[in-house]
């Protein structure tokens, strides 16, 4: 049975000074791996679609598949094809959701905001799955910068059903935590999921938060329910590990026996 083939992204790469192109479309790739544009067993586009889609050389895509492989997150086989690697597996942990809204209201408390972007979008495939939804349905997309004593520190993107997101502008989201905006809505967090892991910064990201493109960050990703069981944001978050630890309570219910 032959893989599926994913669709290369249609997006150029800008000449950012100091930071190859291969580094850059590296990193773009591996994103989309990541976040699931690209699965598992996935063959990925042939080198001269990627080198069209970024409009740069076969030599750079060349260079980028290989830092690719080196990471092990594609494996080529000769003759065939490219093809994304095995995902990743995560332990699970338990967590009381008491400690992460106060961990919430913290940053909000010590953190001022500054609103990139917010829009009605169709949400990328794995959150529309993430959320139960059909795949056309519109999700408001907010992206926020929270800056800790007037230094960008954390960078969030949040998406939310627009049958939620009515009751949220842009004027509360300049101002507000959506965890306390969720809850004027009628939608108080009561259970959920969160995944941490390791992300290189994109020239994006690395732009809001003034690190250097591929400099280490940690990603937070969450999937918050509400009291009914209904899934009402999807959370993301990326910080440099200079400005963030994560640290769990452990007590005799969570330790194993």
């Amino acid at each position: 049975m032959n893989s599926p083939q994913a669709k290369a992204p249609a997006t150029a790469i800008e000449r950012v000074k100091g930071t190859s192109l291969h580094h850059q479309v590296y990193l773009v790739l591996r994103d989309g791996i990541r976040n699931g544009r690209y699965k598992a067993g996935d063959s990925l586009p042939a080198e001269d679609e990627l080198a069209r889609s970024f409009a740069v050389s076969r030599v750079t895509i060349r260079s980028a598949l290989s830092s690719l492989e080196r990471d092990a997150l594609i494996e080529r086989r000769q003759g065939v094809g490219t093809f994304v690697a095995g995902g990743m597996h995560s332990a699970e942990t338990h967590a009381p959701v008491a400690d992460l809204i106060a961990h919430i209201a913290d940053i909000h408390r010590t953190t001022t905001v500054r609103l990139v972007e917010v829009g009605l979008v169709t949400a990328p495939p794995e959150i529309q799955a993430a959320f139960g939804h059909p795949v056309d349905d519109i999700f408001q997309r907010a992206v926020r910068v929270r800056l800790l004593n007037g230094l960008p520190t954390f960078f969030v993107t949040t998406f939310i059903p627009q049958a939620i997101a009515r009751h949220i502008d842009e004027a509360a989201l300049r101002s507000t935590s959506l965890y306390e905006l969720l809850a004027r809505a009628g939608h108080r967090l009561h259970s959920g999921t969160q995944v941490i892991s390791a992300q290189l910064a994109s020239p994006l990201v690395a732009g809001h938060l003034d690190v250097a493109v591929g400099a280490p960050l940690i990603r937070v990703r969450r999937e918050h329910m509400d009291e009914g069981g209904l899934m009402v944001e999807h959370f993301e978050m990326l910080v440099s590990p200079a400005s963030f630890e994560v640290r769990l309570r452990l007590d005799a219910e969570t330790m194993p026996s």
